[in-house]
């Protein structure tokens, strides 16, 4: 027997064909919604995003929320938030692909060790220029300066926070900066991203959390935007 059969029972209308609890059946079905899955992310970003770095990722993401979603309410509370860090890690491949480009190293020399109002004023400003919408929520603007540093020292690495600001901050100097189109075509998404931020914060510290399905597709969405925007 599988380990959650529920799962492969409530995916067969969605790949299609019969679904047993055979270890090879269950196998052949998570082929089958492997296949599904890349299916969609073209679908939705065209034939260019196989030669992006996030590609597999993407695909990971859309599998999980494929699973979850022809689950629905059955869904358990740990296929939930793996959507979650799919997600999150779908954006962090982004961002490494980012910095690989646009290096972030000393990208927070013009923040204060411990000054929280003047570090947010600076990133607002930024943030303003750039066209993203504030004031930013003080989950993303207090974030600290040894952290958005950190960021910037670990070149094949990303955290969506500390990576987003450090990013923010080189933005400010480089004109072709993707977050330059990310705000022009979404000037809520520094927020939208730190949302997915809090929710996986959310389910990382409280076991028992578990997620509605239509915040789960919300972010699916965020995700599919921001690779979208930033695309060139």
């Amino acid at each position: 027997m599988v380990e959650d059969e529920r799962v492969e029972d409530a995916l067969r209308d969605v790949v299609g064909g019969a679904v047993d609890v055979s270890r090879e059946a269950y196998g052949d079905f998570l082929a089958r919604a492997h296949e599904e899955a890349t299916r969609r992310v073209l679908e939705r970003l065209t034939l260019v995003i196989r030669h992006a770095p996030i590609f597999g990722a993407l695909i990971e993401l859309e599998q999980s929320w494929l699973e979850t979603e022809a689950l629905g309410e059955r869904a358990p509370a740990r296929k939930r938030k793996e959507v979650l860090i799919q997600a999150q890690l779908v954006l962090e491949h982004l961002l490494v692909a980012w910095k690989l480009r646009w290096p972030i190293r000393g990208a927070a020399a013009p923040l204060a060790e411990k000054d929280r109002a003047f570090n947010k004023k600076i990133l607002e400003g930024i943030a303003a220029r750039l066209g993203f919408s504030t004031p930013l929520p003080p989950s993303l603007a207090h974030v600290r300066k040894g952290k958005i540093e950190s960021a910037g020292e670990n070149q094949h690495g990303a955290s969506l926070r500390p990576d987003l600001l450090a990013a923010l901050l080189i933005a400010n100097h480089e004109p072709d900066h993707p977050l330059w189109r990310l705000a022009r075509a979404l000037p809520d998404g520094l927020m939208m991203l730190n949302r997915l931020g809090e929710l996986c914060d959310a389910g990382a510290h409280a076991s028992s959390r578990t997620f509605v399905l239509e915040e789960l597709r919300a972010q699916l969405e965020t995700v599919y935007a921001v690779c979208e925007a930033t695309r060139e």
